[in-house]
């Protein structure tokens, strides 16, 4: 017994982080080509921050199985964090809705309730802070009481040393203070004040505070939140060109066999209708009737009359981002089921690798 010589791994996600309807891809901000210093590795990848899902792989690595199977953990973790990352940061972005979303590094360093301490009182803090940074200066508000003490002392500084202003709230009901902190301001002519929301935020926080009437213009997000049940897993789909898969009694674990394409098909409305894997020397019908079906549950079945469809895996993809989706598959809660589909080809190969073991 051998080795094979040439091995197609293949790189997939089990399920959509934070239990999302999709995942945004991402890789991070090192290129993955700089890892491949070992000769003779090729990688594809979908392109970065395209929107993908459990079931289609999004990263593939070819090569001598020793070295592959060397980098595989790597660029593994790489990408699994990075995906993570940017889809909890997408998911905030649609939670904002109409205001500004500043991720970790974005919004600098903000002066916090430790230094507002350091003085003798609060007015004379926010004096400070606003002379010395008139240009651009959000001041902590609730270091003592947001609407008690923190607005009116903010108000005066404001007034005194003008410059582009703003008020952060990241403690106790941010919604309530928010809402009587933006009368108050209103009240004494500083319409232009921004109201700026920070703490421990997520997406559902932040859409709850939008729901609320919450009039908050910028949310601060100092971390994002961790998406621990994110798992990545590689599987091998080829050896010296033969096909191979993935078998498990969990249907989520099983992957399809061979050298594969990856496509979007779009509806009649240009939105994301699903994602079909095809074998790579498949050439698909487009602009001609064509029926996509669920490969663990074949009878479910769609007919689109002209197929439109974009490669999605490869140096020739283009970026489809979540813009490309329907809003039923990007809500928080019981998102709508996008579907990953094989071509009658791929699933006759998936069948009949699946019934010889």
């Amino acid at each position: 017994m051998s080795m094979v010589k040439n091995a197609l791994f293949e790189l997939y996600f089990q399920r959509n982080p934070r239990s999302g309807g999709f995942a945004l891809f991402s890789a991070g901000q090192r290129p993955l080509d700089e890892l491949l210093d070992t000769g003779g590795l090729t990688l594809r990848r979908v392109p970065e921050g395209t929107a993908v899902f459990p079931g289609e792989p999004v990263l593939t690595l070819e090569g001598a199985p020793e070295d592959c199977v060397r980098l595989a953990p790597l660029l593994a973790e790489k990408v699994r964090a990075a995906t993570a990352r940017a889809t909890a940061a997408v998911r905030m972005k649609l939670a904002a809705e109409d205001s500004a979303v500043q991720l970790p590094g974005e919004h600098g360093a903000l002066p916090d309730n430790t230094f507002i301490h350091c003085f003798t009182d609060e007015k004379s803090a926010f004096a400070y802070l606003v002379a010395q940074n008139r240009a651009q200066c959000v001041l902590p508000v609730d270091s003592v009481s947001v609407l008690q003490s923190g607005i009116p002392n903010a108000i005066a500084a404001f007034v005194d040393y003008g410059g582009e202003k703003g008020v952060r709230i990241a403690n106790g009901d941010i919604a309530y203070a928010a809402i009587h902190a933006r009368r108050q301001l209103d009240a004494a002519g500083l319409q232009s004040v921004r109201i700026f929301a920070g703490g421990a935020l997520d997406e559902f926080l932040i859409r709850d505070l939008k729901r609320q009437g919450a009039p908050i213009d910028v949310f601060c997000v100092d971390t994002l939140p961790a998406s621990n049940e994110f798992r990545v897993r590689w599987a091998v789909s080829e050896g010296d060109g033969v096909p191979k898969m993935t078998r498990s009694q969990n249907i989520d674990k099983i992957t399809p066999p061979g050298r594969k394409r990856l496509w979007r098909v779009w509806d009649e409305d240009g939105k994301a209708l699903a994602d079909l894997l095809t074998l790579a020397d498949e050439t698909l019908p487009i602009g001609q009737p064509y029926t996509l079906f669920d490969p663990h549950y074949p009878w479910k079945k769609t007919t689109v009359q002209s197929l439109n469809a974009t490669e999605l895996l490869g140096a020739s993809a283009q970026n489809l981002g979540v813009e490309t989706l329907w809003d039923t598959v990007k809500r928080f809660e019981n998102p709508h089921k996008y579907y990953v589909d094989y071509a009658q080809r791929l699933w006759d190969l998936f069948q009949e690798t699946m019934q010889s073991a």
